[in-house]
């Protein structure tokens, strides 16, 4: 599972390096980044929280698993729930978007070779009480 996060402003995604423990920011980016903020602002308010995408290689899970369809989906929640769990960890505000986000990361790379497998956001907390 690859990580893209887009903090706020209009920027490209950048990409989790976890060999270096660094976001590298993926050049020529910017639109899809930008229109899968637009898609979380339809949603709920997100201009101060960083988008996080989701993005799973089918390709892998197919090469090792018989009838791996379902696989690629219940990775994507099970990294969504860890990032839940850090998220309260540090006090943070988190909000799962509900899609899968294919259509603003399935462009970076060949046809099927990248498949959207979750669109979250976390932010800091709003000082104060929350009123609906």
């Amino acid at each position: 599972m690859h990580v893209l996060c887009q903090r706020e402003g209009a920027r490209p995604w950048e990409r989790y390096d976890p060999m270096r423990h660094a976001l590298l920011e993926i050049p020529g980016t910017e639109s899809l980044a930008d229109a899968a903020r637009n898609c979380a602002n339809e949603m709920v308010v997100s201009n101060e929280a960083t988008l996080i995408a989701l993005v799973a290689e089918p390709g892998k899970t197919h090469a090792k698993y018989e009838a791996p369809e379902s696989l690629v989906m219940r990775d994507g929640g099970v990294v969504l729930g860890y990032v839940s769990i850090v998220a309260e960890a540090l006090g943070l505000s988190f909000c799962p978007l509900g899609v899968t986000g294919n259509s603003f990361v399935a462009p970076l790379a060949p046809s099927g070779v990248l498949q959207g497998a979750g669109l979250l956001l976390v932010g800091s907390r709003p000082a104060g009480p929350v009123t609906m």
